[in-house]
């Protein structure tokens, strides 16, 4: 019988590979297969980090070689899973010899916050990094081309990322749900964006576009509710699919262009300036300026205050000079200061304060809905110059009860009041006011002080009854 002694040389090459490809080796609590098999082929003399039966915790140092068995081997590749679901691995540092990064291979590393990518690197897999919950930042070497599908999903404390122009692509999902990343700059270098690449990251505030991108798919920057700002390198507007923007916010393009953005579907629908050719940070800080919105005492507003005024010190001297509405942030902020001294009162609200305050500047807001008289209790002075133009004040001066048809019994019971004509209310004292127009007033008064909320009583009494007006700031 005639034997094939090439198929049979193949089909043992192939058992050997098979066998060999599959073996797992624990050496220095890190995991390997060695010899291992990749989509290309056989790797000899190569191993791959892996899972393994203990998962890894803490600080992991990947080294570039390894021995085993007095043979060498180099480290040139993460597997499917080896970090899956490591809970508790604060960082891992990556050699220069690894040269890809299998899909899911740190998914869910709910706790590792750092992580340094070699150049090496020329493929990351799918969901490589999907719900690395606390890594705040990662740059991507140069030697990538593409960002796969759900490469960062639901980082949910990535804050900045770093493109390289060697990426062409932007896979769906890259970066879904990266709920606290501010800014993106996608380099002239990417031709197309998946479905949903920036869809969900909340925070995004910035996105500068480049001439190159060509191609988005549906729901890139959905539910993206704080994007203000876009600047648009491409002097033709590209075809985009209704949903690509939740808000629109500023559309920044290249001089001469606005009339052609203007015409195109979704793009017509930002306000669109032609300053595309400034600075990019110059753009994102006057947009944020732009944005500050009527001041409030909440904690959002000023966090959001300080986060613009960061932004506006980052920049060089020079970009400094060519924000032209710093006077809005600069107006905004001694507003807030000044109502961040201010005790405010409303009326309705539970007013509380159990001690003196003195020296402040008091804002007391009330709706009159008709021009009749009523009550007055407030706990600061109000002079007579702060309500003249507006309102009557009175102060009561007793009760009087009336017989008018003269048959032994009382028909009406009169206050008398005294109205004030000069000088000051007394804090914490019944009084009766009475607008001139119906609507919302504020009563504003510096450097005065804010007494306790005590009850205080007037005590109005005829031969046959007394009359107690009571003041409180129970609700």
């Amino acid at each position: 019988m005639k034997m094939d002694f090439k198929k049979v040389s193949i089909f043992m090459l192939t058992l050997m590979v098979s066998v060999v490809g599959y073996a797992q080796t624990k050496i220095d609590g890190i995991y390997y297969n060695l010899n291992y098999l990749d989509n290309i082929g056989f790797c000899p003399g190569e191993a791959q980090v892996t899972q393994g039966e203990e998962k890894y915790v803490g600080d992991i140092v990947i080294p570039s070689t390894l021995n085993y068995n007095g043979m060498n081997y180099k480290v040139t590749s993460i597997g499917y899973d080896a970090f899956h679901a490591c809970a508790e691995l604060n960082s891992i540092s990556i050699p220069n010899s690894v040269k890809s990064i299998d899909f899911c291979a740190f998914m869910g590393c709910w706790f590792m916050n750092a992580v340094t990518l070699p150049n090496s690197i020329t493929s990351i897999g799918q969901s490589a990094f999907a719900q690395c919950i606390s890594l705040t930042s990662i740059t991507i070497p140069n030697s990538i081309t593409s960002i796969e599908e759900a490469t960062f999903f639901a980082c949910q404390s990535l804050t900045s990322i770093t493109i390289p122009t060697s990426v062409k692509s932007i896979g769906k999902q890259a970066f879904n749900a990266c709920v606290l990343l501010t800014s993106v700059t996608i380099p002239n270098s990417v031709t197309s964006l998946g479905e949903m690449a920036f869809a969900g990251c909340s925070a995004l505030r910035f996105v500068s576009i480049p001439k190159s991108l060509t191609d988005f798919d549906k729901d890139v920057f959905r539910d993206c509710n704080s994007l203000i700002t876009v600047v648009n390198l491409s002097k033709t507007p590209q075809k985009i699919p209704d949903g690509t923007f939740a808000v629109y916010g500023t559309l920044h393009v290249l001089p001469g262009c606005k009339a052609a953005y203007e015409d195109a579907d979704v793009w017509k629908n930002f306000t669109i300036v032609e300053d595309a050719d400034f600075p990019a940070e110059v753009i994102a800080v006057s947009d944020q300026i732009a944005a500050i919105g009527e001041v409030e005492r909440t904690d959002t507003y000023k966090a959001n205050l300080e986060a613009v005024r960061r932004a506006y010190e980052s920049l060089t001297k020079e970009q400094q000079a060519l924000v032209k509405n710093i006077s809005i942030l600069i107006d905004a902020e001694q507003a807030y200061k000044q109502l961040e001294t201010t005790y405010i009162l409303t009326d309705g609200e539970t007013f509380n304060n159990d001690s003196q305050l003195t020296g402040r500047d008091i804002s007391y807001t009330r709706t009159f809905n008709n021009t009749s008289w009523q009550a007055l209790y407030i706990p600061f002075s109000l002079n007579y110059n702060d309500w003249k133009d507006d309102f009557e004040v009175a102060c009561i001066n007793g009760v009087r009860q009336l017989d008018k048809d003269d048959n032994g019994t009382i028909d009406e019971t009169i206050m008398d009041v005294i109205k004030i004509k000069s000088g000051s209310t007394s804090p914490n004292m019944p009084y009766l006011i009475k607008a001139k127009k119906t609507g919302k007033k504020t009563f504003s008064v510096s450097n005065a002080s804010l007494y306790p909320a005590e009850e205080n009583s007037i005590d109005c009494s005829t031969t046959i009854a007394k009359y107690t007006f009571t003041g409180t700031y129970n609700t």
